[in-house]
């Protein structure tokens, strides 16, 4: 099954506080997600069984993997093993892209 997705036809879903997401191309064992932040933003950490790529597509996060903290820049990304604690906090507006495998069913709902 292959499926092209048009960026213009994507909704723009609410998460929580200034973020927001786009579902972007999936199928069964692969998702990607164009996350947004309007302004900067301070996440609490979380897990979930998904292996999970984020890179920075614009503005300046820092990504909190399992307590270490790293400092992302547009181009910088980042692999997250399923079920290790982590969470991204924007210091700048900017947006990430999220790749989740498998997909993220829960998105989808």
């Amino acid at each position: 099954m292959s499926t092209f997705v048009k960026y213009i036809d994507t909704p723009i879903l609410p998460v929580k506080g200034p973020i927001s997401r786009r579902i972007l191309a999936y199928g069964p064992s692969l998702m990607s997600v164009e996350v947004s932040f309007l302004e900067p933003f301070t996440d609490v950490p979380h897990s979930h069984p998904h292996d999970q790529i984020c890179m920075v597509l614009e503005g300046m996060f820092e990504f909190n993997l399992d307590g270490e903290m790293i400092l992302m820049n547009p181009g910088d990304s980042v692999f997250v093993a399923g079920h290790l604690p982590h969470c991204i906090n924007a210091l700048t507006p900017g947006k990430a892209l999220d790749i989740f495998s498998p997909l993220r069913e829960d998105f989808l709902k």
